[in-house]
């Protein structure tokens, strides 16, 4: 049976929870194979607004399988919260499955991440303070820098060094490009997109030899731009 598997490349803050939503109506099930509730998405349709942490947004679309799968790492007082609420709204949450392998947290574990953290001072990965990549977040910046490379004691390194050693002492190499002002919220086409930022996508394009199927302009589940069909 053929799937369509939805990965983040950076911490975080892609979208995934809105390419999935798009896709969840076209699919039997979907499936949330790792993570935590330490992040999450929010999905609006119409004018509800969902804000998933734990659950699959599958969970939202009538006839699809929600399944949480064994890389997952479930807070159980989170996840019957989830449930909770959904149900008071509504919703059906019966197709929710979940693997008898996926982890488990206590209060334990988060007082220890926390102490963990704290310790880590500077250094902290932390959990949802990326800067997001959707393009309607970017509108108001003068200049969008974007990083191209990473200088380590005057070596240019063209990827992330993977060596832990250059890695603590890489710093970017940035990139800056125009930014716009425009209101993008409403603009379904990439034509109705400001010059700016049709540019900035194309750069995107051109520097990370792959093609962007779909532009989020907005919270809103229609509040995309589809250039590709993300089935194709």
């Amino acid at each position: 049976m053929p799937g369509i598997v939805i990965v983040g490349v950076q911490w975080g803050d892609e979208g995934k929870g809105k390419a999935t939503d798009l896709l969840g109506e076209r699919t039997d099930w979907v499936v949330k194979f790792n993570g935590g509730n330490n992040a999450g998405h929010t999905v609006v349709i119409g004018d509800e607004k969902y804000a998933l942490h734990l659950l699959p947004s599958g969970i939202l679309s009538p006839g699809v399988n929600a399944v949480i799968g064994n890389g997952v790492v479930i807070d159980l007082e989170v996840l019957f919260a989830e449930l909770g609420a959904l149900q008071a709204r509504g919703l059906d949450v019966s197709r929710l499955k979940v693997s008898a392998s996926a982890h488990i947290i206590t209060q334990y574990h988060r007082t220890l991440d926390k102490v963990t953290e704290r310790f880590l001072g500077k250094k902290m990965i932390g959990t949802t303070g990326r800067v997001l990549t959707k393009l309607d977040i970017l509108t108001g910046l003068k200049e969008i820098p974007v990083c191209v490379a990473y200088d380590v004691d005057g070596e240019r390194f063209d990827e992330v060094p993977v060596n832990q050693t250059d890695f603590h002492h890489a710093t970017p190499i940035l990139e800056n490009f125009p930014g716009w002002d425009e209101d993008i919220s409403t603009a379904r086409t990439f034509e109705d997109l400001p010059q700016t930022a049709q540019d900035y996508v194309l750069t995107l394009e051109k520097m990370s030899g792959t093609r962007i199927s779909v532009i989020g302009v907005g919270a809103a589940r229609d509040a995309v731009i589809v250039r590709h069909d993300l089935l194709d």
